[in-house]
């Protein structure tokens, strides 16, 4: 063994590639250990084990916000004083060394679609949407923590800031808000399911269903902003979730692609199933 390589969910403003990891670097991803709960005191605690078991063998950190440091300064920008974004307040994204791997991969697939726009969906415990130009992320759905934009397993995914302050107000602590959002909320805390994708498959259950169709549609409304035509990957831990997946962000193309990112293959749609509109409101 020559070296470690890890993933790192959150790297902040600090770290836009992989780096070498050394005391100065841990400290700094210490840090961010609050902006990513679920992930990051996890990801450090392998780090500081292969340090402790080999101290002299390279310990290299590869961050899933690298991919998105390109963005434009619109897209990262909160509706915040300029201060707080000076101190790090700002959307970074994640899913990123995901995103990058699709990416890579759909430059020989299909060369012409990955020189355009694509928008891919990682589907699993996590959620998110990336739009894709060129190979280069442009936007993504999560933003200064993996907690805001799709619903997810466990992850309530977009809200309105005014509900955190309604719930302090009614006297939860801030860890027991964290504790809600981040761990009894999305999927799980809709009681259709489970907290995976791949539970909801098949969907004979008329409440999974539900939950899910909802959280397609709100899926969809989270790409609308993004310039169409659009392209439409899937990247999912269910296969079948992935399958179905594909259909509501395919409006614009004639095709989507689905599956596993180790078995990405193009799966034409039928026009006439292309695209439906959610239903209206009675």
């Amino acid at each position: 063994m020559c070296a470690i390589g890890h993933r790192i969910v959150h790297g902040g403003a600090d770290f836009s590639r992989p780096v070498l990891v050394d005391d100065r670097v841990l400290a700094r991803l210490e840090v961010l250990s609050p902006l990513a709960p679920l992930h990051q005191p996890h990801n450090l605690a392998a780090v500081r084990l292969a340090r402790s078991g080999r101290p002299g063998l390279p310990q290299v950190a590869c961050f899933d916000t690298a991919f998105h440091h390109g963005h434009a300064s619109v897209v990262t920008r909160f509706a915040l004083p300029r201060t707080w974004h000076e101190q790090g307040v700002r959307r970074y994204g994640f899913h990123g060394l995901s995103y990058e791997f699709i990416a890579d991969e759909l430059r020989g697939l299909d060369p012409a679609l990955a020189a355009g726009r694509v928008i891919v969906a990682h589907l699993g415990n996590g959620a998110s949407l990336c739009a894709i130009h060129d190979g280069r992320s442009v936007d993504t759905t999560m933003g200064f923590t993996a907690l805001d934009g799709l619903m997810m397993g466990t992850r309530c995914g977009a809200l309105d800031p005014g509900v955190i302050l309604y719930l302090q107000q009614q006297g939860l602590t801030p860890d027991a808000v964290q504790t809600l959002l981040y761990e009894q909320s999305g999927l799980l805390g809709s009681r259709a399911c489970r907290a995976t994708c791949g539970c909801c498959w098949p969907v004979s259950n008329p409440r999974r269903r539900r939950r899910w169709s909802c959280s397609c549609i709100a899926s969809f409304g989270k790409s609308a902003p993004w310039p169409l035509p659009w392209a439409a990957w899937t990247a999912s831990s269910s296969p079948q979730a992935s399958a179905r997946t594909r259909r509501p962000f395919a409006r614009a193309s004639p095709s989507a692609w689905a599956g596993p990112a180790s078995r990405l293959t193009a799966r034409p749609i039928a026009p006439d199933r292309a695209w439906s509109a959610p239903p209206k409101a009675a």
